[in-house]
């Protein structure tokens, strides 16, 4: 009675494999991997900002400030890096008030971020770190961002 027995392993492996397959190919069609010197430039501000978050009394306006200063570096470097890297941080989660300054800075960039907002309005940004992705925002929020964003950009055209 050996023979059912290997069949019925054999069928639940498959069974597994099918299901890991599915699930890589779900992600595949949701995510889009940041890498190279987007991921470089996102890094930093995410793990600062996750610091803040925690931070104790003692150290609290220093995470907060190191976080901010980044950011602000962020703001004013006018490179396609820090545009994709601008775009790409309105879907984590830094702060409510951040999220307002991401937006300005965003819009002000004009419309050459415009693709990369449709970008991540696509497939929402991971960087593939669980120690920084747990601060990715939902879908939902992260698309009505991007389409504040590009609302701003289209405002300011105008």
């Amino acid at each position: 009675m050996l023979y059912p027995k290997i069949l019925y392993r054999r069928w639940a492996i498959t069974l597994l494999i099918a299901f890991a397959l599915a699930l890589i190919i779900f992600a595949a069609k949701s995510f889009t991997l940041v890498h190279g010197a987007t991921a470089q430039r996102m890094a930093p501000i995410i793990a600062a900002y996750s610091a803040a978050f925690g931070a104790s009394d003692l150290d609290y306006d220093t995470a907060w400030n190191k976080a901010d200063d980044l950011l602000d570096n962020l703001s004013h470097d006018q490179s396609r890096v820090s545009d994709d890297a601008s775009a790409a941080l309105l879907c984590y989660y830094l702060g409510e008030h951040t999220a307002e300054e991401m937006l300005e800075n965003v819009a002000a960039r004009g419309p050459r971020e415009l693709p990369y907002i449709e970008k991540y309005r696509r497939r929402r940004p991971v960087l593939l770190r669980v120690d920084l992705d747990f601060m990715l925002q939902d879908s939902g929020t992260c698309h009505r961002l991007l389409d504040e964003a590009a609302k701003g950009i289209k405002e300011t055209k105008k």
